[in-house]
């Protein structure tokens, strides 16, 4: 092992991001199209996370209802969004999503 000049070890390098869920499942955000650094909501669904715009899924009648609703002061946060856990089938939120998103 190689010794930096002033006698240090070297840095680790840096760690990706991922997150754990309550399952232990881990989640990586690399690959993910709909995990957005600036989003401010995370769907979980089974074992896949999606951190999107709340201002996206106000598209549905639905979310927009559930978004205006007051959230309590001890909800889950993920990554420092709120976590809002969903019974829903992964691969439905991502044809919604993509609808939402307006992707191809």
């Amino acid at each position: 092992m190689m010794l930096e000049p002033d006698n240090r070890l070297p840095s680790p390098p840096p760690k990706r991001r991922r997150t754990k869920d309550a399952g232990n499942i881990v989640h990586e955000q690399s690959g993910n199209p709909f995990w957005f650094p600036d989003g401010d909501l995370v769907l979980r669904l089974n074992n896949h996370m999606f951190k999107v715009h709340h201002g996206r899924l106000q598209a549905s009648d639905i979310f927009a209802d559930m978004l205006i609703l007051p959230q309590p002061s001890n909800a889950e946060c993920v990554d420092g969004s709120p976590c809002v856990e969903l019974t829903d089938s992964a691969a439905d939120w991502m044809v919604a999503l993509r609808w939402m998103y307006d992707l191809e």
